[in-house]
């Protein structure tokens, strides 16, 4: 599973190259794609999204990917389960309708991880966290919830799930900013300013 080019619309736009001049091409996009056998296929309405990958496929022929839509004048991915046999495509609810979202993984349990956005305490605007979708039971959620909840560490994605759902994943942690020489950097009152180091 990955990528393949197809054509976005039916309608003509003009793009230029360095190499060509001017062109009239039809819109196209990066989607989605199944390679099976010598057949290159996708489940994706190449018209309704403006591209979409396959991130990977577990032994149960289970994909995981996203597709793409632009929203307010950004790339927002929207996180796909499709089932291969059953030729069912789905979009799973994320921690908030909007949430861009990345799978990365799925094993053959049905335990996705990627990498979702969630509405934290102390910050005006979603932060980037790892996730977990169990497709079983259809349940999302913040890989940072089902820690101890005095860790330092903060999930901010999640890479890769093994077949005991042992999760491998990246993490963030708040330490005290440091100057060049190592001496710790402090604010007008005399407090360490902190700073988020990738862990």
């Amino acid at each position: 599973v990955s990528q393949s080019r197809y054509a976005n619309s039916d309608e003509i736009v003009s793009v230029y190259s360095q190499l060509t001049g001017w062109q009239d091409v039809i819109s196209s996009g990066n989607h989605a794609a199944i390679f099976d056998g010598n057949e290159i296929k996708t489940f994706i309405d190449v018209k309704r999204w403006n591209s979409s990958e396959a991130k990977a496929v577990n032994n149960k022929d289970l994909l995981v990917g996203y597709a793409s839509e632009v929203v307010n004048g950004n790339v927002a991915p929207r996180f796909f389960v499709y089932d291969y046999a059953a030729q069912k495509l789905t979009f799973p609810t994320t921690l908030f309708a909007s949430a861009n979202t990345v799978p990365e993984a799925v094993n053959d349990n049905g335990m996705v991880v990627g990498t979702s956005q969630n509405y934290i305490a102390g910050f005006a605007k979603p932060r980037q966290v790892g996730f977990l979708f169990d497709n079983v039971k259809g349940t999302f959620q913040d890989l940072n919830k089902l820690v101890a909840c005095n860790t330092p560490y903060n999930i901010v994605q999640a890479v890769d799930i093994n077949e005991k759902n042992v999760i491998i994943a990246n993490t963030v942690k708040e330490v005290d900013k440091r100057d060049s020489k190592g001496n710790v950097i402090k604010d007008a009152a005399g407090n360490p300013e902190k700073e988020e180091t990738l862990s």
